[in-house]
This record gives C-alpha cells, structure tokens and sequence, in this order.
C-alpha cells in the first residue's frame, strides 16, 4: 500500500494536522516508507530460505540415524 501511495498515478490529497506540505512530501514520506517496508519484507525472505537451506543440509531424515 506504500508503494502504491507513492509512485501509483493520480493525484493524492493529504489531509490531517500533519498534512501541510503537500502532495510531493506526502508521496516522498510514503516512499521513505515503502522503502523500509521492501528492505524489511527482503530480509525476512532472506532469513527464512537461509534457514530453511541450511536445515535442509544439515539435517538427516529419521530413517538413517
């Protein structure tokens, strides 16, 4: 959802008490945002395969020990 505030087409209409600077910092801010979110959401898949390889190698089936 980040993502698509912050380079999807259209015009966006930031509103609230926080609101008063406008489209381009709102879509920058929610950039910002979606930047962490993909980093974050990339480290985590990172994570899972690694362990998921490494317990796949290291790891014998319960039949051959």
């Amino acid at each position: 959802m980040f993502t698509w505030v912050a380079i999807g087409p259209g015009k966006r209409a930031f509103t609230g008490s926080g609101a008063i600077f406008g489209e381009t910092v709102g879509r920058i801010a929610f950039g910002i945002g979606a930047m962490l979110f993909w980093i974050a959401l990339g480290v985590f898949v990172f994570t899972k395969l690694r362990r998921l390889v490494g317990n796949a190698k290291g790891k014998s089936t319960p039949a051959a020990q």
